[in-house]
């Protein structure tokens, strides 16, 4: 009888030790994955921060100051078929905006 309340004890003692192991792995687990999501935050806020000041420094102005001083660039369509076709603009429904075709060979002319 004794021998079988010490292995019950010991079956128990066994079996809460297991447990305890299993929760502390657990809690180690969230601890991990929320440090990482605390550490994506930060960094997600540092490129949102980058991102504003980029923003603030390149001004449509610089732009073209870039691009002219890129004299290599080439137009991308080769084709001047493609150039003097009109552009039409469409509206949030999809619907083709009245008196706004865009493209056409005098307006291209001016944005040169």
């Amino acid at each position: 009888m004794f021998g079988k309340i010490v292995a019950l004890i010991l079956s128990l003692g066994i079996v809460a030790c297991a447990l305890l192991a299993v929760r502390q792995a657990r809690i180690q687990a969230f601890h991990e994955l929320t440090q990482t999501r605390l550490r994506i935050k930060r960094q997600d806020e540092q490129i949102l921060l980058l991102r504003t000041d980029i923003a603030g420094l390149v001004t449509p102005e610089h732009v073209h100051e870039m691009a002219a001083a890129a004299s290599s660039l080439k137009p991308i369509v080769d084709s001047p078929q493609l150039l003097t076709q009109p552009v039409l603009l469409f509206d949030d429904l999809g619907r083709v905006q009245p008196d706004t075709a865009v493209g056409s060979s005098r307006e291209r002319a001016t944005v040169r």
